[in-house]
This record gives C-alpha cells, sequence and structure tokens, in this order.
C-alpha cells in the first residue's frame, strides 16, 4: 500500500490520466506488474518499434521477442496509455498477442485480458488487427517500423503556459503533456518506457496559507523549515533530515529535496520496489509547485525547473 506523501505524489499522474483505459507495464514475471511471458535466456532476441493506426487513431507500439514469445506495449495517440500485450510469434512473423492485466494472480501465472492483436510481422512493419474485448469489433493495425522514439532532453522544445498555472517551463516537444487545473503530467513518447513511474513526470499545484507557510498535509509534509527558517527535507522513507538546496531566481523560490527516494509504481500502481527520485519545491508568489520525477527522468526535471519562471 502506499502511505504518506508517496501515495498522494502518485494520485497526481493518476487523475490525469483517467480517461484512458487501465493499463500496467511490461515486466518478466513482476506478480506486482502485469506478469507477461518469459523470454528464452538463450538465443537470439529482437527488438522493433512502430508507428501507425489502429483503426482511425494513430499509435505506437513497442515489441520484444525471443524464440516463440513476444510481449510489448502499445499506445494511441488520443489517449497516451499502455497496453500491455504478451503471447506467440512464430517463425513465418505471424503473432498473436493478448492484453496483461494487472491482477493478484501470483508470481507464477499470467492474467491474459480479452484483448487480442492478431498480425504478422514483416521487415518493413506489422499489418494485422486488434480486438479491444471479446464482444469488440476489429480494428486494422497498420504499423511501420521506426527509431526509438526519443525521451532526452535533447531536441526541440516547448514552452507550457496554462492561465490556472503561476508559472511557466520548457520540456521536450516530443514528450505528451496533459494537465488540470491543478495537476500536470508529462510523458515520454517511448512505450516502451512511459509505462514506468521512473520516466514520467508529475507537477501539483496550490495555494500557500495566509502566513506564506505551506499546508499541512501528506503531499508536502516532508518539506519543512528548522528554527532558523532553512528548509529541510525528511523522507517519510526513513534516514533523517537533510538540508535542502535552495536558490532565489526571477522571483521564485526553488527547494530542491537531496537524497529523494521513493516507492516506484507501475502507471497502474503495481509496485516494483525503492528508486530514487527528483523532487523539486517552487515557491511562486502565493503558490507552491511541487515537481516530480524519476532517476530517469532528472535531466527533463532540470530541464523543467530551469526553465521555469513567473507567467
Amino acid at each position: 500500500m502506499m502511505v504518506g506523501m508517496q501515495a498522494a505524489r502518485w494520485s497526481i499522474a493518476t487523475v490525469v490520466l483517467s480517461g484512458c483505459l487501465s493499463a500496467g507495464a511490461a515486466q518478466d514475471r513482476d506478480w506486482n506488474c502485469p506478469p507477461t511471458p518469459a523470454l528464452p535466456e538463450s538465443g537470439t532476441q529482437w527488438e522493433k518499434w512502430f508507428v501507425g493506426s489502429i483503426g482511425s487513431v494513430g499509435a505506437r507500439m513497442h515489441l520484444i521477442g525471443g524464440g516463440d514469445i513476444a510481449k510489448g506495449e502499445f499506445y494511441r495517440q488520443n489517449c497516451w496509455k499502455p497496453v500491455i500485450l504478451g503471447g506467440r510469434v512464430h517463425a513465418d512473423g505471424s503473432l498473436l498477442l493478448h492484453d496483461e492485466q494487472e491482477s493478484n494472480c501470483g508470481l507464477n501465472d499470467e492474467c491474459a485480458g480479452s484483448g487480442m492483436l492478431s498480425a504478422r510481422l514483416t521487415q518493413a512493419g506489422m499489418n494485422g488487427t486488434w480486438r479491444g474485448s471479446r464482444k469488440g469489433s476489429e480494428e486494422a493495425v497498420r504499423m511501420r517500423v521506426e527509431n526509438a522514439p526519443k525521451c532526452e532532453v535533447a531536441g526541440p522544445k516547448r514552452i507550457f503556459r496554462n492561465p490556472a498555472w503561476p508559472i511557466s517551463f520548457k520540456y521536450p516537444a516530443s514528450w505528451h503533456v496533459e494537465a488540470t487545473a491543478d495537476a500536470v503530467s508529462l510523458l515520454c513518447p517511448d512505450p516502451a518506457w512511459m509505462a514506468y513511474q521512473g520516466w514520467n513526470i508529475s507537477l501539483s499545484v496550490g495555494s500557500l496559507g495566509s502566513s506564506g507557510d505551506l499546508p499541512k498535509g501528506a503531499m508536502l509534509s516532508e518539506f519543512t523549515r528548522d528554527g532558523k527558517g532553512n528548509w529541510q527535507y525528511e523522507s517519510s522513507l526513513g534516514g533523517g533530515r537533510n538540508p535542502a538546496v535552495v536558490e532565489q531566481r526571477n522571483g521564485l523560490t526553488i527547494i530542491r529535496a537531496k537524497d529523494a527516494s521513493t516507492r516506484d509504481y507501475c502507471r497502474v500502481g503495481g509496485y516494483r520496489g525503492l528508486a530514487d527520485e527528483e523532487l523539486v519545491l517552487i515557491v511562486a508568489d502565493n503558490h507552491w509547485i511541487l515537481v516530480n520525477g524519476g532517476p530517469r527522468a532528472s535531466e527533463i526535471v532540470k530541464l523543467l525547473v530551469n526553465g521555469a519562471a513567473l507567467r
């Protein structure tokens, strides 16, 4: 179970993405995430990324295989929520994959959903059909092979501006942004990574108290001040209090937590263990903004924070 600040921080991304179908993250026999078939330990393995369409909607897919096993993830570009796949591939390139469901079915069991991908791989791509449920209609799948989508900090940038938010910030143009009045999610475009919390970034915003103090509550409880007014950070997972790194810039107070850690989850909540995290609190006028990203997203968090400005 998630507790304290970790539970509150995880709920940010869940709320922003609640309009999409539930799915998890591919992982070899990890009962906390949807279990998928394990690839053979010996023999040749292959890995491909695809871009194209499922039905009338643009989509991206990632598959990895070995022997007669294939698995991976896809998402539609109108939803940005991964569907996790696992199943069989034959020597002629034909494959039959079902969607994997998060459940408590156990370490050695697969939890096959009713969604089914029937397709044939070629050198250039993939063609076939996807049926999202047993009673659902078939949708044409047309994909071509592409290079792995880039999630790195290099490349074109965009600026996030929203009337409900007190700050603007930069982010990679290839990333997907979903925003509400009090939460933002930034998602890496690679389906092989976006299912994991560690690549994605979430922000939340709120108002300071009338005296300028942070409101009390789990989301901000780990940021405190000592008797001299110096900012500190104390993880709810233990380790004691550490001085936070504080920077004043262009009307913003930027407070970076040292040695922050969190419980690492798949996008739908499957627990994967403890992980480091990038955690930054920004105070802007009478607002606070909490920026949270996993270790793989540290450079994106840095870009976002360094480019933050009062709107």
